[in-house]
């Protein structure tokens, strides 16, 4: 296989098999790849890369995603993950010409920490796992200095992610023009807006990413401006608004992105964000700027606080940030949690293992302003993850309140689990009791039909034997009627009178005709009948389709008996299971919220 290089596009000359362990013939780099000599693999693997050395990184990342379900133990694949997550280009140090790694996405998680990189270096050879530490320290101090300077960086409230310029040409998009409206705008209202071509314009030669980063971070708004579903999806606007979703997630409730579109269907916006159903603003509509300011005044609130700018390296050396969480407290305690929660991350931008922060976004979360009224929750405190970060980074008097407090809701939420538990037993021995009764009910039936068939069939032997009697009558007659004009016809002939012969059979036939089968043969086959009981045709016909019905109406409830009855069997074992189970089906819905208990037990199989 031909693995190319993950920093350059020259082709890899493997140095050492066992490991792993790669020499580009371009670059000269040493790096690490796949060991396997496997095609699939090597195709996902270049494509993935050639993804990342494009900027690509999301893309990038569905890849390499792809390549741990189909290889779950191919290092390279969450290693390729980790490159992403950070945003990791190589570039040319022009001092040396080595190719050394730059960093285009900022992650407040320590890169040692990652889990991926650790499953990276978990399932690499010891030769390739020094490697991946050896490049994990450099990104490491990447992400140091990065953080160094964000601490420098003043808070924004709007960012505006727009294509500046077409692809391959210095000339201006039409995004870039609508979105310096907008900027133009929002700044006569007060707002503080990041906006690329004039916020970097007296930056040059500096690196953007701590100044785009720290933007990313503070702005409680995002403006993705688009003209068409190419520039939207652009490497560096992809990289913007796909960071700034990451971070809605992460921060709930407290950053909103609206998608601005002229001259494109509003259904070419991409689907990430589509499928997030925020609401769109069309640039070509009458009034557009009117809507959309009223909407950021809502979203912002016109007496909203301003937040200072963080004063040291997120998780690096000694920081002091206790005026910060302080004020983050002040901010709770006036329920201003918008507030409360923008402070309280930039201390974690600054110090990731601030147990403090960590409770205050708990808080946030929760909705209230004094941690004595997380003992009122209904649901687990251990389902959120800053509550575990409380936890492990914490003051120990904290730590002990949250856990009590924890076990508490616990407590109560287990005896309500149980409550529903039974409620579901009972329930589902309610439906039983129905599916049985409808059995009884379908089982009566079929006695019913099957008396129906019993009497049809009497009226239908009844009525076949007399139309028989009445055809052996017939037969009789006419056999008679032969018997007695027969030899006297014969006579003739055998005598030689062939006149008498011929009138004979001219006798026969006309007394055949209209005395034999007009009257005596009748009046024989109504006495034969008589005798058996009279049929009627129409009772035969009425009694075939009488037994016929009853016969696939019993079928078909025998089917639908064999049915409920595997249906009731099913029930009667999730019952049983269900009890036999209740212990932990209860301790597994203590930790989610009340009101989700039944639609989660109603999904769960037991």
């Amino acid at each position: 296989m031909i693995y190319k290089c993950k920093m350059c596009k020259g082709d890899l000359q493997i140095i050492d098999e066992e490991n792993g362990l790669c020499e580009c013939e371009y670059c000269g780099s040493r790096q690490t790849v796949p060991l396997e000599n496997n095609e699939r693999k090597a195709e996902l693997y270049n494509r993935a890369n050639q993804y990342r050395k494009n900027n690509l990184f999301d893309r990038a990342a569905d890849v390499y995603n792809s390549m741990v379900k189909e290889f779950p133990n191919e290092a390279e694949a969450y290693w390729g993950l980790v490159l992403c997550r950070y945003g990791i280009e190589y570039v040319e140090d022009p001092g040396t010409k080595k190719m050394i790694p730059t960093c285009h996405r900022t992650v407040p998680k320590p890169i040692f920490e990652d889990s991926d990189y650790q499953l990276a270096c978990q399932k690499a050879k010891p030769m390739a796992r020094k490697q991946h530490e050896d490049e994990a320290a450099e990104i490491a101090k990447l992400q140091k200095k990065i953080f160094q300077l964000v601490q420098k960086e003043e808070p924004f409230d709007i960012f505006i992610s727009y294509k500046e310029l077409e692809e391959g040409s210095s000339q201006r998009t039409e995004d870039s023009v609508i979105a310096q409206d907008i900027y133009s705008r929002l700044t006569q209202e007060g707002y503080k807006v990041f906006f690329s071509r004039i916020t970097l314009e007296n930056r040059l030669g500096e690196d953007y990413e701590p100044i785009i980063y720290s933007a990313l971070r503070s702005s409680r708004i995002m403006l993705l401006v688009g003209t068409s579903r190419e520039h939207m999806n652009a490497p560096w606007v992809r990289n913007e608004w796909m960071r700034y979703l990451a971070m809605m997630d992460e921060e709930e409730n407290t950053k909103t992105l609206i998608p601005v579109y002229a001259g494109m269907d509003p259904y070419d916006i991409p689907q990430e964000i589509n499928g997030r159903h925020l609401q769109a603003q069309d640039a070509t509509k009458i009034g557009f700027q009117q809507d959309l300011l009223h909407g950021i005044h809502k979203i912002m609130n016109s007496n909203r606080k301003k937040v200072a700018p963080v004063s040291a390296a997120a998780g690096m050396g000694n920081t002091n940030t206790g005026g910060m969480i302080e004020r983050g407290y002040i901010c709770l305690q006036d329920r201003n949690f918008n507030e409360a929660n923008e402070v309280f991350n930039q201390v974690l931008n600054v110090d990731p293992h601030s147990g403090g922060a960590y409770l205050g976004r708990l808080m946030i979360k929760r909705g209230v302003s004094d941690i004595d009224d997380l003992e009122k929750e209904t649901y687990a405190l251990s389902d959120e993850a800053d509550y575990r970060h409380a936890i492990e980074y914490g003051e120990p008097q904290i730590k002990k309140k949250l856990k009590a407090f924890n076990q508490k809701i616990i407590h109560e939420n287990k005896e309500y689990a149980q409550y529903v538990i039974q409620n579901k037993i009972d329930a589902m021995n309610k439906v039983v009791e129905e599916e049985r009764q409808h059995i009884l009910m379908l089982q009566n039936e079929i006695s019913a039909f099957a008396e129906n068939i019993q009497s049809n069939q009497e009226i239908l032997d009844k009525s076949t034997k007399a139309l028989a009697a009445g055809k052996v009558a017939g037969y009789g007659v006419m056999t008679l009627f032969l018997l007695l004009l027969l030899p006297w016809t014969c006579g003739f002939w055998l005598s030689g009178d062939t006149a008498n012969g011929i009138f004979a059979i001219i006798l026969m036939v006309v007394l055949y005709k209209f005395v034999v089968k007009k009257f005596l043969i009748p009046i024989a086959r109504k006495i034969a009948e008589g005798c058996m009981g009279k049929p009627k045709e129409d009772a035969i016909t009425a009694s075939m389709a009488a037994i016929s019905y009853a016969g696939e109406m019993t079928n078909e409830h025998r089917n639908e008996i064999e049915e409920t009855h595997k249906n009731v069997t099913w029930m009667e074992g999730q019952i049983q299971s269900l009890k036999n189970n209740s212990e932990e089906v209860s301790e597994h819905l203590s930790m989610m919220k009340r009101s989700s208990m039944q639609d989660e037990l109603d999904r769960m199989s037991f």
